[in-house]
């Protein structure tokens, strides 16, 4: 979750310069809904629920979906077979119930584009499944940050010039942000973000 990250620093950053809002900013890198089995974020996200009683939650998952998972007779489905895009949506639609049933509205920023042509093609794929389920929920939205994210003629950018200064956009994995491409993001997204609370 880059909420754990730099992006999620950042967006807490310019909630709290920009509104009045009491920010609680939570993440687990190399984290996923889809595999509990690694780290349950149905069981956390009802604590957290509990314990702060938000309004608006805002989350950034993707880069861990994408993975093989394992049931609890211990059979493991391999990732984007039939089996598994059921057990995706299940699993999604089970997690985003934990705040729709209480009406809380939730927020998720999709995931950028990719250094590496092979994960690029799996998240914009992650990116779709994603859209797709959190459309069924009314309290729910999808903000995509793929076009944000890619330069002029919709190519991954490692680098981005601010006031005439290159800055790193991206860190060199490749995947997440650095501190100024998260700042840009933040920046490019904000509006979308609030405009459903």
């Amino acid at each position: 979750s880059s909420i754990a990250g730099e992006l999620g620093r950042q967006l807490e950053k310019a909630l709290k310069r920009r509104t009045n809002y009491k920010v609680y900013r939570y993440g687990v890198v190399s984290s996923a809904v889809v595999e509990p089995g690694y780290y349950d974020w149905f069981k956390q996200a009802r604590k957290l629920v509990k314990k702060t009683s938000p309004d608006l939650v805002i989350m950034n998952y993707g880069g861990n979906e994408g993975q093989r998972v394992q049931l609890k007779n211990g059979t493991v489905v391999d990732y984007n077979s039939r089996k598994w895009v059921s057990i995706f949506k299940k699993r999604w639609r089970k997690f985003i119930r934990i705040f729709s049933e209480k009406r809380i509205k939730t927020v998720f920023i999709g995931m950028p584009n990719m250094k590496n042509k092979t994960f690029r093609k799996k998240m914009r794929y992650i990116n779709k499944l994603m859209r797709s389920v959190i459309s069924e929920f009314p309290t729910s939205h999808f903000v995509a940050a793929w076009k944000a994210s890619s330069d002029e003629y919709g190519k991954y950018q490692q680098y981005l010039k601010i006031k005439g200064k290159l800055r790193a956009f991206r860190s060199e994995d490749g995947v997440h942000y650095a501190k100024h491409g998260a700042i840009y993001m933040v920046k490019a997204l904000f509006r979308q973000i609030l405009r459903h609370f």
